[in-house]
C-alpha cells in the first residue's frame, strides 16, 4: 500500500515539474521501487522527518525554480 501512495505521489508531482526526488535514508537508496527515481539524501544531522526537509531545503537554495516534496519512509 506505501508503495502505491510513493508511486502516486510521484505521478501527481510530475504534473507540476521536471523534477521530482524521492527523500530517503543513505541505507534505503538500494530499494529497487526508489532506486529508478532521483534521490535525495536525508541530512545527517537531523533526525526523522526534518532529515529530508533539511535536504530538500539545502537543494532548493541550491537550485532555484525547481519544485520539491520530501517523500518520507519511516
Amino acid at each position: 500500500m506505501a508503495l502505491l501512495f510513493l508511486i502516486e505521489q510521484i505521478y501527481l508531482l510530475m504534473n507540476h515539474s521536471d523534477q521530482v526526488f524521492f527523500s530517503l535514508r543513505k541505507d534505503q537508496e538500494l530499494e529497487s521501487h526508489r532506486s529508478k527515481y532521483e534521490l535525495l539524501f536525508d541530512d545527517p544531522d537531523f533526525k526523522g522527518p526534518i532529515a529530508g526537509i533539511m535536504s530538500a531545503a539545502k537543494m532548493r537554495l541550491s537550485r532555484l525554480g525547481l519544485l520539491f516534496r520530501a517523500i518520507f519512509h519511516c
